[in-house]
């Protein structure tokens, strides 16, 4: 009678020890909305909201991608409130309003674009041509960050990685 009670107590404790090794998901508590001094209040700003340096961030609320990327994001948004010198992330829903009308400000991907998907080439136009006008700049899909400077384009990141790194470089 003695061993059947002290393995179920052995199995019992190693149950509940074992159980805090299990990884804790995180849960992100902070919104965009905690960030409203950062939003652009349309894409007429994209180009003018500052001579320098500065990034958009263009996201959707309900983007998977973009949910992994919030913590990274809203960390450094708080790291760049404390420190005004930092360059500046602006945020801004692509389905703010009528998302259409929002993405038909962009220019018009190719043709051949819908068949493979291969987006690396409308980049590279970008970052050669350095647009300074929207109706010039693709938009891929979200997350996506890009970087303006002097009034035009200088850099764009595309998806939950490359978005994730250009962010915790601007530290």
């Amino acid at each position: 009678m003695k061993k059947p009670a002290f393995l179920i107590l052995f199995f019992t404790f190693c149950a509940l020890t074992l159980s805090g090794c299990a990884k804790e998901e995180y849960v992100e508590i902070r919104n965009y909305s905690d960030y409203e001094s950062s939003f652009l209040s349309s894409l007429d700003e994209f180009f003018t909201k500052e001579n320098g340096r500065y990034f958009l961030y263009i996201y959707q609320e309900e983007c998977n991608h973009c949910e992994n990327i919030k913590k990274d994001l809203f960390d450094y948004l708080d790291f760049s409130i404390e420190n005004q010198e930092s360059t500046k992330i602006y945020l801004f829903d692509i389905n703010i309003g009528d998302g259409q009308t929002n993405r038909a400000m962009f220019k018009r991907k190719p043709d051949w674009y819908s068949q493979n998907r291969d987006y690396a080439p409308l980049v590279n136009e970008m970052k050669t041509n350095k647009p300074s006008t929207l109706n010039e700049v693709y938009f891929i899909g979200t997350p996506t960050l890009y970087e303006v400077n002097e009034n035009r384009l200088n850099d764009v990141f595309i998806g939950e990685n490359e978005v994730k790194g250009a962010i915790n470089t601007l530290y």
